[in-house]
């Protein structure tokens, strides 16, 4: 939109002279009255041109601002969700250790346990052979 008005703008600079009529330099009224008429409304044009034109950059930057805004918001967003998500590793790291430490009290205490039945089915075994 701003190149195609700034190419009107440009055209109307080009074309708003006052054409000379081919009488030897001469003009009649008629030709000038209708020349001042062309250039009044090719200046009144070229300034509504000039206005949209303003108020396009206007509202273009206004989009700039918005969209360099949200990618702000953006990119603190995604700083928080990296942060986040290395917290939560972090977390399960801690979890999966603790877990392990756990299956691993766990396994000695049925070895403990397993051996403490041998030792009391020994015992008793032999407590039944001192009896007889």
């Amino acid at each position: 939109i701003v190149a195609k008005l700034t190419e009107e703008i440009e055209y109307f600079k080009k074309h708003a002279g006052i054409k000379v009529a081919s009488t030897g330099g001469s003009i009649n009224s008629d030709e000038f009255e209708h020349n001042i008429a062309q250039v009044s409304e090719l200046q009144a044009e070229l300034k509504h041109i000039q206005n949209e034109l303003h108020e396009v950059r206007k509202e273009r930057d206004g989009h700039k601002k918005d969209l360099e805004d949200k990618l702000s918001s953006l990119e603190t967003a995604k700083l928080m969700i990296t942060s986040l998500e290395t917290a939560n590793g972090s977390q399960a790291a801690d979890i999966r250790t603790k877990l392990k430490e756990r299956n691993d009290e766990i396994l000695s205490l049925r070895r403990r346990c397993e051996a403490d039945v041998k030792i009391k089915e020994t015992l008793n075994a032999r407590l039944e052979d001192m009896r007889k």
